[in-house]
């Protein structure tokens, strides 16, 4: 059974490293300062023009995408003034194909500290995922709020012998 539904992908690394990326020509901004989550931040805004996006909207029905465009997107990252990490993204598609069914398309990720094996990671704790579609004259919006927790690290040990003929 394929189920429908808004689903969403970049929350780990794509989205930062697509923005990041010199090929984006990202052109950012600093707009205010903020305190998020107890910490001093430096907030920017950013637009990254849809010749240059990595930014890809599908859409479809039935668990199947059937058509996809890219989208240029704007929006604003808070960035730790101590240690210069982005804290949240927040995210708005512009410039998407006129047409396409999708007709707005918005993503906010908050990350923060996480301790695992006694070290610490900058990860996802947050996203919130909003799509507008228009498909036979109905408009439908969607919301996705995922939340990341219980991290952990996942392992084995390998131990490699030599095996003699005789012990078979």
């Amino acid at each position: 059974i394929k189920l429908g539904g808004t689903t969403s992908t970049g929350e780990y690394v794509t989205a930062l490293s697509d923005l990041f990326k010199p090929g984006s020509r990202a052109e950012f901004q600093m707009v205010d300062t903020d305190t998020l989550r107890g910490r001093r931040t430096v907030v920017y805004e950013y637009e990254v023009k849809k010749e240059f996006s990595h930014e890809t909207l599908g859409w479809g029905e039935g668990g199947s995408i059937t058509q996809q465009t890219v989208a240029g997107y704007r929006g604003r990252i808070w960035v730790d003034r101590e240690d210069s990490r982005v804290l949240r993204l927040e995210d708005i598609c512009t410039e998407i194909e006129p047409g396409f069914p999708i007709t707005a398309a918005s993503k906010i990720i908050d990350y923060e500290w996480v301790t695992i094996n006694q070290q610490q990671h900058l990860l996802p704790s947050r996203a919130v995922v909003e799509l507008t579609d228009r498909v036979r004259g109905q408009t439908e919006q969607t919301r996705n709020e995922i939340l990341f927790h219980g991290y952990r690290k996942f392992g084995t040990e390998v131990k490699i012998i030599d095996i003699d003929e005789k012990d078979f």
